[in-house]
């Protein structure tokens, strides 16, 4: 999957929404906050340019002509995009916000909040995300606890099985409170593309972890866990060292090929 952001630029902003006053005034806030910001009327416009280079986040309205905002979040994510995504919405009832979840957006009800998404946006530009070699560690590891690309309850499962497997070797490095804490952090980072893994990013959100990845969309759930366990791999990296990290994982999943998990990090 590619990665929405692969460069030190600001990210850029895709905005969708048929009242084009709010979808300007959005831009607006955020073209002053350094953000450079598009502005669609519908889905379908928008879904060439959020396909594009550079753009790692979309705020879309949920009710839109043709296809919903939360269906164009699945699209973009079907083409093999990731990126972070808002569903604003003036319905605040349970079938919307079931449906932004599910499609791992966060959902924010209208009148907008342009404080949140200012601060939701600048914080993209600082976040600490796995890299391409992080990310390809977690989808090894988890296909072989038999990660399924169209079973959340599967997804959910091979997940758990990785977490028990690295929480064995690494607890007697650095002891299990420290394991279960990165873990958690893992899921602050990760919740900022999948909203759904904020339920893991609480003291006792591991146990949440099989619950929050079945809630998600079955082509939806394979991504958020690597996104997941990417972000593990790379806070672990860094506290004990990548020479350690590798022996860890390769002790973990023997069959995995070895491969640096520093050399597409950006």
């Amino acid at each position: 999957m590619k990665a929405a952001q692969d460069t030190g630029n600001p990210p850029r902003v895709v905005i969708v929404d048929d009242n084009l006053a709010l979808a300007e005034n959005i831009a607006e806030i955020l073209i002053l906050e350094g953000f450079p910001s598009e502005v669609f009327g519908s889905a379908e416009e928008a879904l060439p340019t959020a396909l594009g280079e550079g753009v790692a986040i979309v705020v879309t309205d949920y009710r839109l002509p043709g296809m919903t905002g939360a269906e164009l979040v699945m699209r973009i994510r079907a083409q093999g995009k990731h990126l972070r995504a808002v569903v604003i919405s003036a319905y605040s009832d349970e079938r919307t916000m079931k449906a932004a979840s599910e499609a791992g957006a966060h959902f924010l009800p209208k009148p907008v909040d342009y404080t949140w998404l200012s601060n939701f946006v600048r914080d993209i530009g600082w976040m600490n995300r796995p890299g391409a070699a992080q990310v390809a560690w977690a989808k090894r590891l988890l296909a072989v606890e038999g990660n399924s690309a169209d079973n959340a309850e599967e997804c959910a499962a091979a997940a758990w099985r990785a977490y028990e497997k690295l929480n064995a070797r690494l607890s007697p490095l650095v002891g299990s409170a420290s394991v279960q804490a990165l873990f958690v952090r893992s899921a602050k980072l990760a919740q900022v593309k999948f909203a759904s893994l904020a339920e893991i990013a609480t003291p006792d959100g591991l146990t949440k972890l099989g619950l929050c990845l079945q809630a998600l969309k079955p082509s939806i759930a394979p991504e958020a866990a690597a996104t997941l366990f990417g972000t593990f791999i790379d806070l672990i990296t860094t506290f004990i060292g990548e020479r350690l990290a590798v022996l860890v994982l390769r002790s973990a999943w023997p069959t995995i090929e070895d491969t640096s998990l520093r050399e597409t990090k950006k």
